[in-house]
């Protein structure tokens, strides 16, 4: 992920929806671990990142994914003033 971010910041990437694949967390209890931890780690963790698009139900969770927007990567590259394509 921070890859991923810093080559967006560069330019060296182009914006455009990304979609995390996380895994479905079967043996996880109530919800996956691993896309929590991710979901944690973008929205309050030590690096700065584009907003997370909200889950469309309640079996999205579990679909093993989430994605970044492009209008949202977007918006926190103008904010940032880094390269946007």
């Amino acid at each position: 992920m921070r890859v991923v971010l810093a080559d967006l910041r560069a330019g060296t990437r182009p914006a455009c929806e990304l979609m995390i694949v996380t895994g479905r967390g079967k043996h996880s209890i109530g919800s996956a671990v691993l896309q929590r931890e991710v979901r944690r780690f973008l929205e309050a963790g030590p690096v700065d990142a584009p907003r997370i698009a909200p889950l469309k139900d309640a079996d999205a969770a579990a679909a093993g994914f989430f994605v970044l927007e492009a209008g949202a990567i977007l918006d926190w590259l103008g904010a940032r003033g880094g390269g946007a394509n």
